[in-house]
């Protein structure tokens, strides 16, 4: 703040005391300034979030989100329509081979659930009120279903509490989330890429060792065994330091 005011004190001696902006606003020297610097420091915050993020694999990020968010203008000007939100971090590379974008695109995912039988809803129903008694919240909405076709997945799971699960989510895609919520109640996982592939191997094989008493379909189980496989494989990758 000492340079800030010294900087202020610079300008004035020099005879600027307002700031103009092409738009026609105008500042005052001092609230230009501190704007600038908040700014500047806001984006050198978001420039170590994004390379935490890419250090870390981490492929879905969630926004924050606070009172009175700016809801007007399109796209992202309009800040009350994405705050709060899960995304997908496109830009995120490692792991992003030719193999994972053709088993977790959102045109393979469609296909995927249109073929697959829905899991039974009166099943998925009690599952809900039961998580709810311990603060979590299971979600099946048109907009997550947009969301995780994006993502390439049937369900999520975040160690906030939340659950998003397709409308036509799979005996097997319902089961999984189950089971990474029981990961997260263990308190494993790590956001680290090597942890992360481990959880989703563990998930995946337990899907297909108990397949019989989840009611599992020969279709399902064959999906999971590709992604079962792509996953030890992207293991052994990163264990040799590779993606």
């Amino acid at each position: 703040m000492y340079r800030l005011a010294e900087c202020t004190r610079d300008m004035i001696k020099e005879g600027v005391k307002v700031v103009s902006y092409a738009s026609g606003r105008h500042m005052s020297v001092e609230s230009a300034l501190l704007m600038n610097l908040r700014t500047g420091i806001s984006q050198t915050c978001g420039e170590l979030t994004k390379q935490g993020i890419i250090e870390r694999g981490v492929t879905h990020v969630e926004t924050s989100a606070h009172q009175g968010a700016r809801n007007t203008g399109e796209g992202h000007q309009n800040h009350e329509s994405w705050q709060g939100r899960v995304f997908y971090w496109k830009e995120m590379d490692k792991g992003d081979t030719n193999a994972e974008r053709e088993m977790f695109s959102s045109k393979k995912v469609r296909e995927v659930i249109e073929k697959q039988t829905p899991m039974n809803s009166n099943v998925i129903q009690k599952v809900k009120e039961s998580l709810a008694k311990k603060g979590w919240s299971l979600e099946q909405t048109e907009e997550g279903d947009s969301l995780l076709e994006n993502s390439g997945k049937e369900g999520m799971t975040f160690p906030s509490g939340i659950i998003i699960l397709h409308t036509k989510a799979s005996a097997s895609g319902f089961y999984e989330e189950l089971i990474h919520y029981g990961q997260i109640k263990a308190n494993k996982g790590t956001y680290e890429p090597i942890e992360n592939t481990l959880l989703e191997i563990e998930a995946k094989e337990k899907l297909l060792k108990h397949s019989t008493a989840y009611n599992i379909t020969d279709y399902e189980k064959e999906l999971l065994t590709d992604s079962l496989e792509y996953y030890r494989i992207a293991l052994e990758t990163l264990r040799k330091g590779g993606i």
